[in-house]
C-alpha cells in the first residue's frame, strides 16, 4: 500500500510493503516550482543537491531543449565536485529551435562526456524532460517538464515527480526507463548522433539550429497586431529567482586536470562560445565599455558620418584623438568626448574599427554595411530630430551637451525600430554583437534582485558579477568601481530598451521581457 505524506519538498508517497511492516525506502515526491517566487524545490536545485552530496557517480539527461547558461552551471557544479565526467552522458534535442548553437558549443567543452542530439525529419519531436542519478548504492529519477535551460530548471512554472532510494528498490523503476530507451542508452539509435563540431556547423549552415542573439524576440513578436490587448487580461507576476549562490559559474572553464593539448576542437570551441571575440586588447576600459555617450550622440555621430559632413562638425579631424594627443582644459575634455563617440560607434560595428590600428594618421571614418543600414533605416527621422548641443559661454563653446536629454531621443528611436519586426530584428543582431550588451544581459537575466531591479543595484553589482570580472582579467581592464559604471552602464541598458528587450524607470530597469525570452 501507499501512504500520501506531507513534506518539506512537496507531496510524497512513501511505499510500504503488502506482506512486511519494514518501511521501504523508495520515496515518490511531487516537485513544483515557478509558481511561488521562492520555488524551494526547483528542479535545479534538487540537481545542484545531488551532484554536491557526492552521493551519485553516474548521470544521464534526456532534454528536449538546452541552454548555455544551464550547461554553465551545470559543468561548473561537475567541475567543483570533481565528478567523474566519463560517466555523464547527455541527450538533448534540436526541435523547434529550442536548442542554441552556444548551447551545443558549451556541451562539448564538458571533458569526456558522452553528448548526444536526436533529431527526426518526421513533424514529431524529441520531447522528454528526464534527470537520473546513480550512485553505489542508491538512485534517483526525476521525470517532468523541466528543460535543461534556466529558466526550465529555476523559473518556469513547471511540475515533475522525483523518485529516490536505494538500487534495489529503483531497480523496476529504473529496468523500464532504459527498457524503453534501451536504442538510446546503447547507443544504437540512428536518429541519435554524436555532438561535434562538425555537426554543429552543418546544423547552423542548414538552420536547424539557432543563436541565441536570433532568438532574443519578445513572445509577441508571432502574434497578431492587436496582441497587446490580450495583456490586460492577465496580471503582472514575480518571476522565480535564480540562486545566487549559482553565478560563479557562468564562465566558461574547462576541466584543468583533463588538458590536452593536442585537442585543437576544444580551443576553438572556447574561443566560439567566449563571446565576443573580436574585441580588441586594449586596456582602455572605454574600448569594451563605452562612457559618457548617449543615443543622441550616436545619432549625431550617424548623420555626420553618413552625410560625409564631418568638417565644422563636433568630430571633425582637429577634434579626434583616438591614440593620444588629447588637449587640456575645456578642449581636452571635449576631444575626450569626441573620442568616446567614435569608439562606441566602432564597438556597435556602425563604423570602421581604429582599435587595432597603430597609425591613425591616414585613417577615414566611414559606416560600415551594418552603418548604412542603420543610416538608411532612420534618415527621415535624422533629418527631421533636432540633434543641436547647448553651447558654453567661455572661449572655447561647443559642448557635447545635447538640447535634449536622452530620453527624448529614446523614445524617437523605439517608435521607428520597433514598428517594423524585420527592423527590430536587425537592431537587436547588431547590439548583441557587442560584447558590453552580451554581458549586461547575461547579468540581468541571472540576477535574483527580481524581474525589477533597482539602477542602483545594477550599478553596485554588473562589474562584480563573476562573467564581467573574467572578461576584465581576459582583456587586462580593471573593473570598474559604482561611479564608473554609473558612466558606463547607460548606455548598454538604453541600447536594451530600444529593441524592445528592457523598460526602465527612474530608480529601476524592468527585465521581464529579457528574462522570459534570452533562454
Amino acid at each position: 500500500m501507499s501512504r500520501l505524506l506531507a513534506g518539506g519538498a512537496g507531496l510524497r508517497w512513501r511505499t510500504r510493503s503488502a506482506k512486511k511492516t519494514t518501511q521501504i525506502t523508495m520515496i515518490t515526491t511531487f516537485i513544483s516550482q515557478g509558481y511561488d517566487e521562492v520555488s524551494e524545490n526547483a528542479v535545479g536545485k534538487l540537481i545542484v543537491s545531488n551532484i554536491e552530496s557526492g552521493e551519485y557517480d553516474k548521470i544521464t539527461i534526456l532534454s528536449a531543449f538546452a541552454s548555455r547558461s544551464a550547461i554553465q552551471v551545470l559543468q561548473g557544479l561537475l567541475l567543483k565536485n570533481k565528478f567523474d565526467t566519463n560517466n555523464v552522458r547527455i541527450i538533448v534535442g534540436i526541435d523547434q529551435g529550442g536548442t542554441t548553437k552556444q548551447a551545443l558549443l558549451q556541451l562539448l567543452t564538458i571533458d569526456n562526456a558522452k553528448v548526444f542530439l536526436y533529431y527526426q525529419k518526421e513533424t514529431i519531436i524529441f520531447h522528454p524532460k528526464i534527470y537520473l542519478f546513480e550512485g553505489i548504492n542508491q538512485a534517483e529519477l526525476i521525470v517532468g517538464s523541466s528543460n535543461l535551460t534556466l529558466n526550465g530548471l529555476f523559473r518556469n512554472v513547471e511540475s515533475s515527480i522525483r523518485i529516490n532510494g536505494s538500487l534495489k528498490d529503483m531497480d523496476q523503476i529504473l529496468n523500464s526507463v532504459k527498457a524503453y530507451y534501451h536504442t538510446i542508452f546503447d547507443e544504437s539509435d540512428s536518429n541519435l548522433v554524436p555532438l561535434s563540431p562538425d555537426v554543429i556547423h552543418d546544423l547552423t549552415e542548414d538552420g536547424k539550429i539557432p543563436t541565441e542573439s536570433s532568438i532574443l524576440r519578445p513572445r509577441n513578436n508571432k502574434k497578431g497586431k492587436n496582441s497587446n490587448r490580450t495583456d490586460k487580461l492577465f496580471s503582472r507576476k514575480e518571476i522565480a529567482k535564480i540562486p545566487r549562490s549559482l553565478f560563479k559559474y557562468f564562465k566558461n572553464e574547462i576541466s584543468k586536470s583533463n588538458k590536452n593539448d593536442d585537442n585543437k576542437n576544444i580551443q576553438t570551441l572556447t574561443n566560439l562560445i567566449d563571446r565576443p571575440v573580436e574585441v580588441f586588447n586594449y586596456d582602455e576600459p572605454s574600448y569594451h565599455f563605452p562612457q559618457g555617450v548617449h543615443v543622441g550622440h550616436i545619432l549625431y555621430g550617424l548623420k555626420v558620418i553618413g552625410k560625409s559632413n564631418r568638417k565644422d562638425s563636433h568630430i571633425a579631424d582637429e577634434y579626434v584623438r583616438l591614440r593620444g594627443d588629447i588637449g587640456t582644459g575645456e578642449i581636452g575634455g571635449f576631444q575626450r568626448k569626441s573620442k568616446y563617440l567614435l569608439i562606441g560607434m566602432m564597438q556597435l560595428g556602425l563604423i570602421d574599427d581604429n582599435r587595432n590600428v597603430e597609425d591613425q594618421s591616414n585613417y577615414q571614418i566611414n559606416l560600415t554595411e551594418n552603418g548604412r543600414k542603420l543610416f538608411a533605416i532612420l534618415e527621415d527621422v535624422i533629418e527631421l530630430v533636432d540633434l543641436s548641443f547647448k553651447k558654453k559661454n567661455k572661449d572655447f563653446d561647443k559642448s557635447w551637451e545635447m538640447v535634449h536629454n536622452k530620453r527624448h531621443y529614446i523614445k524617437i528611436l523605439k517608435s521607428v525600430i520597433q514598428l517594423h519586426n524585420e527592423n527590430l530584428q536587425f537592431f537587436r543582431n547588431l547590439i548583441f554583437e557587442m560584447g558590453a550588451v552580451n554581458l549586461m544581459a547575461e547579468f540581468l537575466n541571472t540576477s535574483d534582485e527580481s524581474s525589477l531591479p533597482k539602477t542602483q543595484f545594477i550599478y553596485e553589482h554588473f562589474f562584480s558579477f563573476p562573467k564581467v570580472v573574467e572578461y576584465c582579467k581576459k582583456y587586462n581592464i580593471k573593473p570598474g568601481t559604482v561611479e564608473a559604471a554609473k558612466r558606463r552602464c547607460p548606455l548598454i541598458i538604453d541600447l536594451l530598451e530600444i529593441a524592445g528587450l528592457v523598460e526602465q524607470s527612474t530608480s529601476y530597469v524592468d527585465v521581464g521581457k529579457l528574462q522570459s525570452n534570452l533562454f
